[in-house]
């Protein structure tokens, strides 16, 4: 029995805990002029697969002749379980209590998140039927210097030319733009708005738009950090923007960012040979291999069991998040691995089925440098 359980003990594979703390965001949704009703759930199904979740609160409707248009149902009870506020909101004016919501989140010091209109959100102006508060209703005018640190004044025509985005060479290193690849010329579908930054102290800018042509020069992305709390602005968030796969990347990025949390390793980042560590009842340590590869665009793997040195194939490879989770089996044995990925490490455990024997037990690993 003992050799049984030995035996169990090596031919293991990981299981790293779901995180019970799986971070939410919630998503403000009021504007229709950028479609962001649409794109953003789709964004929210991509950080789904990063371990994300999320929950939106949408106006109540889009027509500024109706109060509908400024209503937020369900807003207060919703930031009272969210980790992170993301903002895609026009020029609408929410009752006093859920401006007084809004505004106690920011203060508080939570994570702030925005995109293209979230620099003038709650701003009224006087041209245009529905753009000045209904009685009973409240705007917020400076929310872009009170929040983003900057001062929104309108955006350059399509007559103007085309806007090309530039990483600021100097914030090349900043976690939001790892892994963010722009093309050679990277035109931005959306028209460029007038920003200038007010909070220089507090405030990074990662991108720029530039139009040439009229030798505009704007901040298209930027953090702003004060104290523990974390802000990202970024005013691309039309249709066409968040069809971009580095835009979509940023995005990601700075959610992470925003939540203070580490990015999800990348399938392809986990190619390579990893080394286990698994003790047996005797105090004795063993050290079976994982080696994964890239195959047509999935991830797959092979697993060198340290009891007879043999390498099995192994199936139902996934990276979810940061967990990596598969089965490896032969006549004998199934076991089932789930590990949590932290850099070059792992830690997790191995749920093992060997001739009608059962269990599970914890494990270690790291990356083998080649």
């Amino acid at each position: 029995m003992k050799n049984l359980v030995l035996i169990c003990l090596l031919i293991f594979v990981i299981h790293g805990a779901q995180g019970a703390d799986k971070p939410r965001v919630l998503f403000l949704e009021g504007e229709y002029e950028y479609g962001t009703r649409d794109t953003l759930p789709v964004f929210a199904d991509h950080l789904r697969g990063l371990g994300i979740g999320s929950v939106f609160v949408h106006a109540k409707g889009d027509d500024r002749a109706s109060e509908d248009c400024h209503l937020f149902p369900g807003l207060q009870a919703a930031l009272k379980d969210a980790d992170l506020l993301f903002i895609s909101v026009r020029r609408r004016y929410p009752l006093p209590a859920d401006m007084a919501a809004i505004r106690a989140w920011i203060k508080s010091g939570k994570p702030v998140m925005g995109i293209r209109t979230a620099s003038h959100p709650f701003a009224s102006r006087a041209k245009g039927k529905g753009y000045q508060p209904p009685e009973g209703h409240v705007e917020w005018q400076d929310f872009d210097q009170d929040v983003l640190g900057a001062d929104y004044t309108g955006h350059y025509r399509e007559s103007d030319g085309q806007c090309v985005a530039e990483i600021n060479s100097a914030q090349k290193a900043h976690p939001i733009l790892k892994n963010v690849v722009l093309p050679k010329v990277a035109a931005v579908p959306s028209h460029l708005y007038r920003t200038s930054i007010l909070d220089t102290k507090n405030t990074a800018v990662l991108v720029d738009g530039v139009i040439k042509k009229v030798r505009g020069s704007e901040p298209i992305a930027w953090t702003r950090t004060l104290g523990s709390q974390r802000i990202f602005y970024t005013s691309l968030g039309g249709v066409e923007d968040m069809a971009l796969p580095w835009v979509r990347d940023l995005l990601a990025n700075a959610v992470f960012w925003s939540l203070n949390r580490e990015q999800p390793p990348a399938p392809q980042s986990m190619v390579g040979n990893w080394r286990l560590a698994v003790d047996d009842p005797d105090g004795n340590t063993h050290h079976p291999y994982i080696r994964l590869r890239m195959e047509n665009g999935e991830l797959k793997g092979a697993y060198t069991a340290a009891s007879d040195n043999r390498e099995y194939e192994v199936e139902k490879v996934r990276l979810k998040g940061n967990v990596l989770s598969f089965v490896a089996e032969s006549f004998t044995w199934t076991v089932t691995y789930r590990l949590t990925v932290a850099g070059e490490d792992l830690d997790g455990k191995m749920t093992f089925d060997i001739g009608g024997l059962s269990g599970d037990t914890e494990i270690t690993g790291s990356r083998v440098k080649e």
